[in-house]
């Protein structure tokens, strides 16, 4: 009998898709050899309908305490099973309670802010280290991008090699969500370069802004296409079309090394900041800095200064096609 995973994440408008996102495509990688379950508080049909891709088993939760919610567990986990946390909520004494139903616990992280009690952490950032952690003994690190928490399709488009002749065509990707809006102010400066002769934005379900912006595209001068809720070969299709990209220091950007563009990138939460500035410092992209404090000027000239750049040669380098079997691993060793 196959041992029971659950995936405890959420995602709305606010916190973005991202935690949800990552969860599905380590679901997708171990659902052929556990059986894989979601515990998710009050989904929209959207995060349903791409949970069902790869499981019918969710729990949906209402919004209530970390208290009454761990209550919950008593009912859900047994010794045999692995919960997997990801989210900035889960701390010490979240992870301390379900330590309780004596399971096995993995934890996604990205902020390191708080002490560890789980048996693994998973960190896809290669510029982390052990000494950024507070754990306990027993408690295994796996970072760096030999652990990119990425859909398979990516992982096998890093294998493919790629050479840009025309870099004319701009990707613009700011997440699921971007509760600030970077899209429109993205789309409105590049479209002030006169630069690209095709422009395709990517917005997600819980993207709020979309009439905002959609008036922008249509008074355009150049070719802009608005995109949403693309599945996984639309999401390579469109960056294959595409040779340079704007997007945060987030798993979007992992997915734009599996392709190849020329990335500018930065940040607009504190938990991006640190992928940012390796990225840059690796020359695998630009990085702009905060996305929130650049000015209009600032970021025509590092987009302008960068379009002919190479960072897309060395980011293929940076996947090995092991990831699929090193997660694997990971779960298997519990």
């Amino acid at each position: 009998m196959r041992k029971s995973i659950f995936f405890r994440a959420d995602g709305n408008s606010s916190i973005g898709l991202g935690h949800i996102t990552r969860c599905i495509a380590l679901a997708e990688i171990l659902k052929d050899d556990f059986e894989v379950n979601f515990i998710i508080k009050s989904p929209s049909e959207e995060i349903k309908k791409n949970i069902s891709k790869v499981t019918s088993k969710l729990v949906v939760i209402d919004e209530v305490s970390n208290i009454e919610e761990i209550s919950l567990y008593s009912g859900y986990l047994k010794p045999d099973d692995i919960i997997v946390l990801d989210g900035y909520n889960f701390d010490t004494n979240y992870q301390l309670a379900i330590k309780k139903t004596r399971c096995k616990m993995v934890c996604i992280d990205d902020i390191h802010k708080y002490h560890f009690v789980s048996d693994a952490i998973i960190n896809h950032n290669p510029a982390v280290h052990l000494s950024d952690y507070s754990l306990e003994l027993y408690t295994k690190l796996y970072s760096g991008f030999d652990y990119a928490l990425l859909r398979k399709e990516f992982i096998e488009q890093a294998k493919k090699y790629r050479i840009i002749k025309d870099f004319d065509t701009l990707f613009i990707c700011v997440g699921g969500a971007d509760p600030n809006n970077l899209t429109y102010k993205f789309l409105s400066i590049s479209l002030n370069l006169n630069f690209f002769k095709k422009i395709i934005i990517v917005t997600g379900s819980a993207y709020s802004f979309n009439d905002k912006l959609n008036k922008l595209v249509n008074v355009s001068n150049i070719p802009v296409l608005h995109l949403s809720n693309l599945n996984v070969n639309e999401m390579i299709n469109v960056m294959c079309e595409s040779q340079v990209a704007i997007c945060p220091a987030s798993s979007i950007s992992l997915e734009v090394f599996c392709v190849g563009l020329n990335l500018i990138t930065g940040y607009f939460v504190e938990n991006q900041k640190q992928l940012a500035n390796y990225i840059h410092k690796a020359q695998l992209g630009y990085s702009i800095g905060d996305f929130n404090m650049i000015n209009d000027d600032e970021l025509k000239k590092s987009i302008l200064d960068n379009i002919y750049g190479e960072f897309y040669k060395r980011q293929k380098k940076c996947f090995k096609g092991n990831q699929i079997q090193n997660l694997k691993n990971i779960f298997h060793s519990l």
